[in-house]
């Protein structure tokens, strides 16, 4: 089963977050291209990580606090298609093809 990922892209000064609403993982970066590899550099991380540790993906990361779902429930979808996650080798196979929601705050 493909994992999904809900992604809010929202502006904070003059930096782009990434926040992930399903596991409370962020990313940042003076564009959104880069926030949203940020986030998924962050994200590949605790996979990778959790993998060589025998642990289950991510397991015991909490959701995004609830103001960013509510956030995302009230953003547009993002029109244009932003880059797919670049998963590196070595990822578990559902999160190589890991599904994304992105939405634009603001």
């Amino acid at each position: 089963m493909r994992p999904k990922l809900s992604i809010l892209l929202l502006r904070e000064g003059g930096w782009w977050v990434a926040q992930c609403l399903e596991y409370d993982i962020a990313g940042q970066g003076k564009t959104i291209d880069d926030a949203l590899y940020d986030c998924q550099r962050m994200l590949c991380v605790h996979v990778v990580a959790c993998k060589e540790n025998g642990i289950e993906p991510l397991e015991g990361l909490s959701p995004a606090p609830e103001r960013y779902h509510k956030l995302f429930q009230q953003a547009k979808v993002l029109e244009a298609d932003p880059p797919r996650f670049r998963m590196p080798k070595g990822m578990p196979p559902p999160w190589m093809q890991a599904e994304r929601a992105v939405r634009l705050c603001g």
